[in-house]
């Protein structure tokens, strides 16, 4: 190899060391996300009462693809979904709202059990996450909302025992990172507060594995 080539060769070596120094900044950086999580403000409590002698288990909630997602959802006035970019959610948003409601009702000591997972559970939720998302609208203050399908079912025969909608929103000053996750918390709050109560008295209406009495409630 003659001088200029070697030469070459050096310059070449030495400019892939400095793209490595650099830690290749020629490459475009993302820019940051913020992960939040619901910032709930109560925690249940157990009460005075014995808890029920029933377990339950609480299947994963079902929903539509955007919403089983991360993502912090924006209603705007002509009902579209846009994405909050700069924040995501810790957990996708039907295990957030699962965990939120197995907390409540493990700490309020309210049943027996309360579990994801158990295979031979007195009862069993299921919940259709309808809503998850702040509202950016014309038709009403800038607000968070939440809204699910909640049924109960009996573990060992599979018929249904009561089915209601919940819904709760919560106004916020503005779409930022803080205020979502601020007033989700709040809406979400009352809502598991209301899930809970719901699930236990109907839950208790019939013995378990016994003759149902189905209430359907909107």
């Amino acid at each position: 190899m003659n001088i200029v080539g070697s030469a070459k060769l050096a310059i070449l070596k030495l400019l892939f060391l400095l793209l490595l120094l650099t830690g290749c900044s020629l490459v475009p950086q993302s820019s940051p996300v913020t992960l939040i999580e619901p910032a709930l403000q109560q925690r249940a409590t157990p009460g005075s009462t014995p808890p029920g002698d029933w377990t339950l288990r609480i299947e994963r909630p079902e929903t539509d693809q955007v919403r089983d997602s991360r993502l912090v959802l924006v209603r705007d006035s002509n009902a579209s979904l846009r994405v909050f970019s700069p924040a995501r959610w810790v957990d996708n948003i039907p295990d957030l709202l699962r965990a939120s409601i197995i907390r409540h009702l493990r700490d309020s000591q309210r049943l027996a059990d309360v579990s994801a997972s158990a295979p031979l559970a007195n009862r069993v939720l299921r919940i259709d996450l309808r809503k998850f998302e702040a509202v950016d609208d014309a038709s009403a203050p800038l607000r968070t909302e939440i809204v699910i399908d909640a049924r109960l079912f009996d573990g060992a025969s599979g018929d249904i025992l009561s089915r209601r909608v919940f819904a709760h929103d919560q106004t916020i000053d503005q779409v930022e990172a803080a205020d979502v996750a601020a007033g989700v918390g709040d809406a979400l709050d009352r809502l598991v507060a209301e899930l809970a109560d719901w699930v236990v008295q109907a839950g208790a209406a019939v013995e378990p594995g016994g003759a149902t009495s189905s209430t359907m409630d909107e």
